[in-house]
């Protein structure tokens, strides 16, 4: 008998064979579907983000700059949104920018910016001229443009070097004509747009040429062209749309000397102001905190502040600067090199370091040292709460250290007034141009008015003269008659008459004659007698009626006020008033106070006055010797 046996490991391996087919077959159907499902995700996302295209309008070739817009230089292209800029001219938008100009360059296939668009371009050079400016060309040479590096739209100064024979001296002089001017155009390289710059090319070597065009008004182009040579006429561009005339009618030589006496005398207020009056006070913005520590705006870093743990900023003695919140605190001072000026009776105004009783502490030779103090020269901390001032306006500290003088001067307005603003009338009164008058020895009176003729005028109406008034001990203003002027009163004010009498003095100048002009063209003996029936010459020499040049230390006044001359005989036509109201304050202020006045030579003589002539003691410094600070 036999026996079948049936293997059952056959059995399972057969099992497992289909099994691995069934889930092959399974897992083949499930990756296809997650394919096709990825497939669509992707392709319906790729739908999605299928770029729009925008419809700009592009440059068709590079165009330059001062380019006009035409349907021939411009076409329409299609570009996806993305890479549009913002304010692209659109084709519907075309034909309000037909016609119109390149303000910038254009690439070609570029898109047009409605920022790159003008209205208009200027014609020719003379459109790119301000009305009321003008242009005027001096020639140069390649040491006078420094080797070519001066370029269209640089400032530079402009000095006059007059020779012997024409400024009448036996060396020349040497003097500023004009500060701070504009260069339009070095040759033919302009700084201006206009049509014809893109008509005809800049291609000359910038490094090349020998003429500068100025910006100039008509007055400074008529001093550059005197200073060049006098008598020389000189041609002015103007703007073509500029219809009005000069506003003046001629010019001497003599106003070119008087010119470089005003910048002269400008000069020393800007250099005066760079000591210690090269601060600002902190206002909202000015002061930056970064990594723990307070920055002005300027960088630099301000060691006297400190930031505390709510942000707030104090000065270390616990003073509040600047709140949490951002919120300056008004009174803080600061240098431009970041130094906190400490001293609490220090205030500002107007650009104008002062004491909190308004007594001028600018153009006084003042510094800052690391602590915040105001100090001397010479390293002596100030208090400008314990400043004293002398009878004749001089300002001392408390240890006796006399601080220097200073010119600058604030109006009523706040305004910085200049010699320029402070006049002498015929009657013998000083006002300013804010209205302040002043008599002879310095006593400022209130209640009067000034009017456009320059009489000074009492609250009745009166018009006054300085030497028929009198002040009394009490302020009080007594008149010619002795009974009280209604209305009027005068106080001392030494430190403001002193920068007055500063001031007047900067508007003088001394001729090679030895005789002195004020700013008005009076003409003075040293000892303040003015001269009348005197003329200046364009030459700058005084001459007598009958043409003869004078000298004034061969000049007696004799006591009928008539003049006798160095041979002893009376020159006729010729009278010296030292009687009137005007000639006494010319009298009082050049015996009293120190004058500046740049001579023909072109050198500093300091008049020191003090003896019966006025003028006791005198030195002559040549400019190249004088530096910022000395007195």
């Amino acid at each position: 008998m036999s026996v079948t046996v049936k293997s059952s490991k056959k059995k399972n391996t057969t099992s497992l064979f289909v099994g691995a087919i069934i889930f092959g077959v399974f897992a083949a159907l499930l990756s296809m579907w997650y394919l096709k499902v990825r497939e669509d995700d992707l392709r319906a996302r790729l739908e999605a983000k299928k770029e729009e295209l925008v419809s700009v309008v592009v440059a068709t070739n590079n165009l330059p700059k001062g380019s006009q817009i035409t349907n021939q230089n411009m076409a329409v292209r299609n570009i996806p949104r993305q890479f549009v800029y913002e304010g692209s001219v659109k084709p519907e938008e075309f034909p309000s920018y037909e016609g119109r100009y390149l303000a910038e360059a254009l690439t070609k296939g570029t898109p047009l910016l409605r920022t790159l668009v003008k209205k208009e371009v200027a014609s020719d050079f003379s459109d790119t001229i301000k009305e009321g400016r003008r242009a005027i060309t001096i020639q140069v040479d390649e040491i006078k443009t420094i080797s070519g590096f001066i370029r269209p739209g640089n400032h530079i100064d402009i000095f006059a070097k007059i020779s012997g024979e024409k400024s009448d001296t036996d060396n020349g002089v040497i003097m500023p004509v004009l500060q701070d001017v504009v260069v339009l155009a070095t040759g033919k390289s302009a700084a201006g747009d206009f049509a014809e710059k893109y008509i005809y090319g800049g291609n000359q070597n910038p490094f090349s040429y020998t003429t500068l065009t100025l910006d100039v008004s008509p007055k400074q182009g008529a001093l550059l062209s005197m200073g060049e040579d006098l008598g020389e006429l000189v041609a002015m561009l103007r703007n073509r749309k500029d219809v009005g005339g000069a506003s003046f009618s001629q010019l001497l030589p003599t106003e070119l000397y008087n010119n470089a006496q005003t910048m002269l005398s400008e000069s020393f207020i800007k250099q005066q102001a760079k000591s210690a009056d090269n601060v600002y006070e902190i206002m909202q913005g000015d002061l930056i905190i970064k990594d723990g520590r307070v920055y002005d705006k300027f960088g630099n870093w301000i060691e006297e502040l400190v930031v505390q743990a709510d942000g707030s900023v104090t000065t270390r003695d616990g003073r509040l600067v600047m709140s949490s919140d951002g919120q300056v605190q008004p009174g803080f001072i600061l240098t431009k090199d970041g130094k906190l000026i400490t001293d609490p009776n220090v205030i500002m105004k107007n650009g104008v370091l002062m004491t909190k009783d308004g007594v001028v502490l600018s153009g006084r030779g003042l510094s800052v040292d690391k602590n915040g103090n105001l100090i001397t020269a010479d390293g002596k901390v100030v208090d400008a709460g314990n400043l004293l001032t002398s009878p004749d306006g001089r300002l001392i500290t408390k240890d006796g250290t006399v601080l220097a003088d200073t010119n600058v001067i604030l109006g009523k307005d706040g305004r910085k007034l200049s010699s320029s603003d402070v006049r002498i009338t015929k009657d013998g009164f000083i006002v300013m141009a804010d209205g302040t008058v002043m008599t002879k020895d310095g006593k400022v009176l209130e209640g009067v008015t000034v009017d456009a003729d320059g009489n000074v005028i009492a609250a009745d109406g009166t018009i006054l003269k300085a030497n028929e008034i009198t002040v009394n001990a009490d302020g009080t203003v007594t008149g010619k008659d002795g009974k009280l002027i209604a209305g009027i009163t005068a106080k001392d004010d030494p430190i403001r008459v002193a920068a007055v009498n500063k001031l007047l003095s900067d508007g003088m100048r001394k001729t090679d004659g030895g005789f002195i002009v004020d700013k008005d063209g009076n003409v003075m003996l040293p000892d303040g007698t003015i001269l009348k029936g005197v003329t200046i010459g364009a030459d700058g020499k005084v001459r007598s009626a009958d043409g003869k040049i004078l000298k004034a230390d061969g000049l007696t006044v004799n006591a009928d006020g008539s003049i006798t001359g160095a041979d002893g005989r009376k020159i006729a036509g010729l009278k010296g008033d030292r009687a009137s109201a005007k000639a006494k304050v010319m009298q009082a202020l050049l015996s009293s106070r120190a004058g500046v006045a740049i001579t023909r030579t072109g050198s500093y003589e300091f008049i020191v006055g003090g003896s019966s002539d006025g003028i006791s003691k005198k030195s002559v410094v040549p400019i190249g010797n004088v530096q910022e600070g000395n007195k």
